[in-house]
């Protein structure tokens, strides 16, 4: 069975949930689970580890939680503004009270665009399971709808249930989730929790659920206390070309410069008349049988991937790998060229596709087979639910520029490829739009000018992290300077203080998490000497 590649948007990145369906996690817990192993911020429980894959690029699964922690569920409404479905589905949750104290803060996160698969390293490994024991709270971490487990579609009826489902899907749903489940969550009695809003809630989150706890905060403020929504990116944007900007503002000069010649001279090609010369070049990359927007794709892929899951305080993959060994100074272009196709053919082997079978790419990045592309949905759903998103609420697409602005990918990926994909996706059995309302989208929450309406947000970005170019910090906008309660991690890329703190950790992620704690700490202290001088004002009455 083929399935399809795609590699022209998501959130986190433009090729992450695209993976083969039998990948263990999806893209996005891969990376954040081999950045916790590496760093050695893997809780061990005694029950250890379940992986019995020993090959070279095996990826241990998280550890297993024990029963205490869940998952959970709860049955949720298909369609909270008015369920005329009748139609509820089971939504996944986990709960970490171990350092809960009376009075303590709940901390509540949705786990965005990706099927749960590491639950156990949220809830003990991260900067959200930290700050819980530092403020004596429980940790509630949640489903999205439609990823996972937490989704009205069955084994049984699959693609049919998934397209007569699907616009259900939108973050408008899942904040009334969210909103449900702080409304009717229930903890062990012996713990005296008491209920929401008396317990205060902390919503948490990085890049799209980053988004839910900005928008928690500003949609739900009788139930949400305060949020910190990292690599959020609010602005809903459909061409999304800036989000290379980063790459060639802050990446090594020269190496930049080379891979623009490069990018340049392959569209010289691609967009000349000798279709020879187009066989050939795609041949030299083992891309035969691409077509031009699949083959553009593919050449992004990995630096993209090394810009932005590949760098941290002891690690730059990009400068390693894209800039040291493969688009060197003292190369002409096409020797340049000539290096990244050696590299690019067995790597995308390796990362990207089964070739079990067969050692053919051309399946595997092929974004014009509308039967692979109908598999996929089947045999990966949440992929779909992420397209889904993007293609009505979100845009995100990462494109290439405008012509005269200087590019590292190549202009034979546009918008209508995504327009071309998400039609292909979903034209023939729901009302998917030619393009994502991204207007509305923005009119609904905010969009940049959420920054200036919120109390108890503290916002956080990676100074070099491509969805920073769509946050409320981003370079963009000029009136962010001098935003309250904003941190910008230094050199830093995507959801960088997502790890918990070791004693391994950089300063500056030291910093960032104190001064979370010591925000939202005084925030609580607050409010509770409020509520204790309003208590004896009405005593003493």
């Amino acid at each position: 069975m083929i399935f399809t590649k795609i590699c022209l948007l998501l959130l986190v990145c433009c090729y992450c949930h695209f993976i083969q369906p039998s990948t263990a996690f999806s893209f996005e817990n891969k990376k954040r689970f081999e950045y916790l192993v590496n760093k050695k911020r893997i809780k061990n429980f005694s029950i250890g580890y379940s992986n019995n894959d020993t090959t070279s690029t095996a990826i241990p699964l998280a550890p297993a939680l024990p029963v205490g922690y869940g998952p959970f569920y709860i049955d949720v409404p298909l369609n909270h503004d008015n369920n005329d479905t009748g139609v509820t589905f089971k939504n996944r949750y986990w709960i970490n009270a171990d350092y809960y104290q009376p009075g303590g803060p709940i901390i509540f996160a949705n786990a965005g665009e990706a099927e749960v698969k590491s639950a156990s390293v949220v809830l003990f490994n991260t900067t959200m399971a930290q700050l819980t024991e530092r403020l004596n709270g429980i940790f509630v971490y949640m489903e999205h709808r439609f990823y996972g487990e937490s989704t009205p579609v069955t084994n049984n009826n699959g693609v049919q249930d998934l397209d007569k489902y699907i616009p259900y899907l939108s973050s408008e749903q899942a904040l009334a989730d969210m909103a449900y489940l702080l409304q009717t969550i229930e903890f062990p009695s012996e713990l005296n929790v008491l209920p929401v809003p008396q317990t205060k809630v902390i919503v948490y989150g990085c890049s799209y659920s980053g988004n839910l706890a900005a928008w928690m905060k500003d949609k739900y403020p009788d139930l949400v206390f305060a949020a910190v929504a990292s690599s959020a990116p609010v602005q809903a944007q459909t061409d999304f070309h800036e989000y290379f900007d980063p790459i060639i503002r802050y990446g090594p000069s020269d190496c930049i410069r080379n891979i623009r010649d490069a990018i340049a001279y392959i569209d010289s090609i691609l967009f000349g008349n000798s279709t020879d010369d187009i066989d050939q070049l795609k041949k030299l990359f083992g891309a035969e049988g691409f077509y031009d927007d699949d083959f553009a794709s593919y050449l992004l892929n990995p630096m993209a991937e090394f810009w932005q899951y590949g760098i941290d305080d002891t690690t730059n993959l990009f400068e390693n790998i894209m800039c040291n060994k493969i688009f060197k100074n003292n190369n002409t272009v096409q020797e340049n060229i000539i290096a990244y196709a050696a590299f690019l053919q067995p790597y995308s082997e390796q990362t990207y596709c089964d070739t079990t079978n067969s050692t053919d790419l051309q399946p595997c990045f092929d974004t014009h087979n509308a039967t692979s592309i109908q598999e996929q949905k089947l045999q990966d759903p949440s992929t779909a639910s992420w397209l889904w998103q993007t293609c009505t609420e979100f845009g995100y697409f990462q494109v290439a520029p405008p012509s005269g602005e200087p590019s590292i990918i190549s202009r034979k990926l546009a918008v209508a490829s995504m327009q071309r994909l998400c039609q292909l996706y979903f034209g023939n059995s729901t009302n998917v739009p030619e393009l994502p309302d991204t207007d509305k989208t923005n009119q609904i929450y905010g969009g940049w000018n959420i920054r200036s309406s919120l109390q108890n947000m503290i916002w956080i970005d990676g100074e070099w992290d491509s969805w920073r170019e769509l946050s409320v910090l981003s370079p963009q906008i000029n009136s962010n300077s001098n935003l309250a309660n904003s941190i910008i991690l230094p050199k830093s890329t995507h959801c960088a203080n997502y790890a918990g703190i070791t004693s391994e950790s950089p300063q500056y992620l030291v910093d960032a998490q104190n001064q979370q704690f010591e925000t939202l700490k005084a925030w609580l202290d607050q409010a509770n000497n409020t509520t204790t001088a309003t208590k004896k004002t009405m005593l003493s009455i």
